[in-house]
Formats: C-alpha cells, structure tokens, sequence
C-alpha cells in the first residue's frame, strides 16, 4: 500500500501485485464499507490531485501511461504518455520521462503529447530525475554515462528556453546527484562523490551559486 492521496473528502491509495505485475487505486472514507477499488491495470507509480481530477500514472519508470478519475470506475480515463515526478508549473503538470523528456498535460487528451511532441527533450541525455520549481522555472538533473556527466538545468517550459546551469563531470563513473529540493529560493539537493562521499549541495539556479554545503 502507498501514495496515499486526499481526494474529494476520501483517501485515495495504490496497492500492487508483485507476481501478478498489476496495481490497483482505492479509496476510502475509513470504515471497511467504504474502502472501495477505483481502477486497477498496471502497476501504479503515482497520484496527484490537479483541478478537480486525480491523475494516476501507470507502468513502469521507462514506459509510463497517464490517466485521470473523478473517483469512479466509470469516470476513469486514459489521456496518454505519463512520466514521474508530477509538478504543477504554469497552469499544467509537467513531469520526467525517461530518458530525455520533460513533459506536461492540461488534464486532456488533446493537451497531453507523445514522446516526440513533449514541450523539453535534452540531447544526449540517459536518464533524467528530480524535478522541482523555483522562481518561475523548473530544474532538472540528468545524467550522461559517456562522457560520465551530471547536468542541473533551468527550464521556462520549452526545450528552447532551457539552459544548462552546472555540470558535474566525474570520470571515475562514481558521482551521483540528485533529490532536487526548493526552500526559500534556494535548491537543495543531495551528491555523492569518491573524495567527499554523500554531502549536501545548494544552489540559486546558477553555475557560481550552485556549490557544495559541507
């Protein structure tokens, strides 16, 4: 049992099936009478409240479908690609998927796009985690295994407007980063490396800001 989400005066939860790889949304009032399945089909990554629905992405980290409910098996649907880390950022959710992409959704089929029509997609990228809003911009990490490279970028919502602020070469293949985290205008994130082992990061959305804490 996880992502436990308030919904419409109800708890909303996922359950999964390991053997069988299926998940399955629930809701409940608290008593056993009203604890009720939603939805099931795939595993469930995650559920997020937007505007009046709850969005629930299914599948796995790679290939993720999105849908949304009203609560109701029958208010149920499917909109199209899904991704992780479900952020609200100019009136849509934008969301990772992987390897490249970040996309969004404004809760319909017509404004959720496939993989090629996603509003951001880096060049060269693996893998993509992490992502947070501050001061009107999203921040992502990506990483690169060859050169072996992490990246922190700043996104106005376009691939266009979307600018590299730091980049964190490692050749031994041992750093990681990631765990973005916004408080009071300054990002928090966690870095690991074979000199300093795992120490915490900050950064104010530039190269000469971004630095070690500790």
């Amino acid at each position: 049992i996880s992502n436990f989400t308030p919904f419409k005066n109800s708890l909303f939860f996922t359950t999964v099936n390991i053997y069988a790889e299926t998940g399955s949304v629930w809701q409940t009032d608290g008593t056993e009478a009203g604890t009720i399945p939603v939805t099931d089909g795939w595993i469930l990554q995650d559920l997020f409240v937007y505007n009046d629905a709850l969005l629930l992405t299914t599948g796995y980290t790679s290939c993720c479908s999105l849908s949304k409910t009203d609560g109701t098996s029958a208010g149920t649907m499917q909109l199209g690609m899904g991704g992780t880390d479900m952020t609200i950022f100019k009136d849509k959710v934008y969301f990772l998927v992987q390897p490249r992409v970040v996309s969004s959704t404004n809760g319909t089929i017509e404004g959720t796009p496939d993989y090629m029509g996603a509003p951001i997609n880096i060049d060269n990228a693996d893998g993509i985690r992490s992502l947070e809003m501050m001061n009107d911009h999203l921040y992502f990490i990506t990483v690169q295994f060859w050169p072996y490279t992490y990246k922190l970028w700043r996104s106005d919502g376009t691939t266009a407007g979307t600018m590299l602020v730091k980049d964190f070469p490692d050749p031994t293949g041992s750093m990681e980063i990631g765990q973005l985290y916004q408080l009071n205008n300054t990002l928090f994130f966690k870095g690991f490396d074979m000199e300093h082992g795992e120490e915490l990061w900050m950064s104010n959305g530039t190269a000469s800001g971004t630095r070690m804490i500790a």
